[in-house]
């Protein structure tokens, strides 16, 4: 299965752990979050996913025009910190499930059946000229 996407958590580029990260690979936390991002979309397109192994540092620092050593400095304080174990991002499986909730379907018809029932009361209404 190919995805178009991974997910993401409310509060996730501004995250207090980057403060942290950042101190640590003397950068500005901006520049951890883009990094994050940057293995994030990088995992997600890998095999397996949730792995960045071999992500290329030197092209990425070239196209944020950064220096390759903090680039790699994030990265080894992401891995100092445990957000990267194993060249995997360690809540991958946690924040990207295989599936989507099984109930989501039925919530989703559900939701559509109600609307639509919605709509035929209003246009009822509508067309009410007693």
């Amino acid at each position: 299965m190919t995805f178009e996407w991974f997910r993401s958590w409310h509060g996730a580029p501004t995250d207090s752990k980057f403060l942290l990260i950042a101190k640590r690979a003397q950068v500005v936390p901006g520049m951890v979050s883009a990094i994050y991002w940057a293995l994030l979309d990088y995992a997600s397109q890998n095999e397996p996913r949730g792995s960045v192994e071999d992500f290329d540092t030197e092209t990425y620092a070239e196209w944020a025009g950064w220096e390759e050593s903090d680039v790699l400095a994030v990265i080894a304080a992401l891995n100092n910190k445990g957000v990267i174990v194993d060249n995997r991002i360690v809540a991958w499986n946690k924040r990207q499930p295989k599936r989507e909730d099984p109930t989501a379907a039925e919530r989703q018809a559900r939701h559509r059946e109600a609307r639509r029932n919605a709509e035929v009361m209003h246009d009822n209404d509508a067309s009410d000229t007693s």
